[in-house]
């Protein structure tokens, strides 16, 4: 997901960040890219306003990948600037990677349907509500991906479900994963 909460919550902690500056080596333009990512965000509720509470990506406004592209961009400009920084700081790396992971988000929202197909075929939608907008992403098969993490971290796992089983037998499943 993304969302407005956790852009705010970003450009929030940046600009705390700003206020212990020694601490963490942020600069005021720091600041201020926080500032207009808070500002983008409002636009992408704003996009959405007036549209259905739920919307499938398919429908969503050219203007919501306009700003999308725009935070993805600054972003990836705060990255940089405070990337060539002192990275001995614990909370400028955690600032660093909540920042490329937002940037990785917004990059998988502007992907096109065409683009998905090459990666695990997905859903994706948004929602709005008083607090903002979320974004959604959720695979269609997520065989693969617990095939790869089921290979990745071994050890034993306790499948639970009603629907595992197609006539008492487990083979669909288990040849899925």
């Amino acid at each position: 997901t993304l969302s407005a909460r956790q852009l705010r919550e970003f450009a929030r902690d940046v600009t705390q960040g700003y206020v212990s500056a020694k601490v963490i080596g942020l600069t005021e333009t720091h600041a201020a890219f926080m500032q207009t990512i808070e500002d983008q965000a409002q636009l992408v509720t704003q996009s959405l306003f007036g549209m259905p509470e739920t919307l499938e990506a398919a429908r969503w406004p050219m203007q919501l990948f306009d700003v999308l592209n725009e935070i993805e961009g600054l972003l990836q400009n705060f990255i940089k600037s405070v990337g060539v920084q002192d990275s001995s700081s614990p909370e400028l790396n955690a600032l660093l990677e909540r920042a490329q992971g937002l940037a990785e988000r917004c990059q998988l929202f502007m992907q096109g349907e065409s683009e998905d197909k090459q990666e695990t075929p997905a859903v994706r939608w948004s929602s709005v509500n008083k607090a903002g907008f979320v974004l959604h992403h959720a695979p269609i098969d997520v065989a693969p991906l617990l095939c790869e993490s089921i290979n990745k971290q071994g050890g034993a796992w306790v499948f639970t479900s009603a629907t595992l089983a197609v006539e008492n037998n487990l083979q669909h499943f288990a040849s899925r994963i």
